[in-house]
């Protein structure tokens, strides 16, 4: 295996170790939306963007009475997404290879909830995957969004840096853009809850035994040792650069309801009691 480790991207590497590559929150993330939607027994659940299976068999397990389905562009993440659930009995959920901007595996207005996550920072044709997304939900749908945004403006040249370590641009969103662009798109979904978070920054050391333990799982990598030592310390700094990129960030957890009752403006303001 020919690698360019000076110049091998972060998606490429997440392809070669199947790192799990979870959804900003991870699973407390998804137990906050489950607390939140509250969802039917036999309700279907699509997430937008599955990657390697992580946040779709989160949901998966902690939602034994649904059937969850994970859509991915990547055939190989979608083949290890459906290995993994297999391996672990999982038999409420399944993945296809769809993309966000064609929707073609999933029937129109089935869906009970749509995990869209992130992704909408990496799709370009924003307009056509917020056309599938309506496509697919039930009237009464709920959408669920999580964007990473900036809340402080980051130096010139970290944002270089990650842009290159990524092979594309950063949506330099913040959290009004983000809340903006849903009310355009979306004029018929009401947004019914919303919870905003900021990244903790982690020590060398965690990041450095968290590389070590994804590659310690990892069964497929077909490396000498000095090859994967290398790919190993590759990783490693692309971490750390995307670590110090998150002390400029914040992330939301938002949810959408397909629904045009009870979208009358609100004037009280209120904050959670400790």
């Amino acid at each position: 295996m020919n690698i360019d480790f000076e110049n091998i991207t972060m998606s490429e590497i997440v392809g070669l170790i199947n790192d799990p590559n979870k959804c900003p929150g991870g699973k407390n993330s998804v137990r906050r939306v489950l607390q939140e939607t509250l969802l039917p027994s036999k309700s279907i659940i699509v997430e937008i963007g599955s990657n390697t299976g992580f946040t779709s068999i989160e949901l998966a397990l902690r939602r034994p009475d649904c059937s969850v389905i994970g859509i991915d562009i990547n055939v190989d993440s979608v083949n290890y997404a459906n290995e993994k659930a297999r391996k672990f009995n999982i038999k409420n959920v399944q993945f296809f290879k769809d993309n966000a901007t064609e929707i073609t595996t999933i029937t129109p207005k089935s869906v009970d909830l749509l995990f869209v996550s992130n992704v909408m920072s990496f799709i370009e044709d924003k307009d056509k995957a917020f056309e599938n997304y309506d496509k697919v939900l039930k009237d009464g749908g709920i959408v669920c969004f999580i964007p990473i945004y900036y809340y402080s403006q980051p130096p010139q040249n970290l944002v270089n840096t990650v842009e290159k370590l990524i092979a594309g641009n950063l949506t330099k969103n913040t959290l009004n853009d983000w809340l903006t662009l849903f009310q355009k798109k979306m004029k018929e979904y009401a947004l019914f809850f919303q919870e905003d978070y900021k990244f903790v920054d982690i020590s060398e050391n965690k990041i450095k035994s968290y590389v070590d333990d994804v590659f310690g799982q990892c069964k497929t990598l077909a490396l000498n040792d000095e090859d994967e030592r290398r790919l190993n310390k590759r990783f490693y700094k692309m971490l750390l650069t995307f670590n110090e990129n998150l002390k400029f960030c914040q992330f939301s957890i938002l949810l959408y309801r397909k629904t045009l009752a009870n979208t009358e403006p609100q004037l009280n303001e209120y904050i959670k009691l400790i």
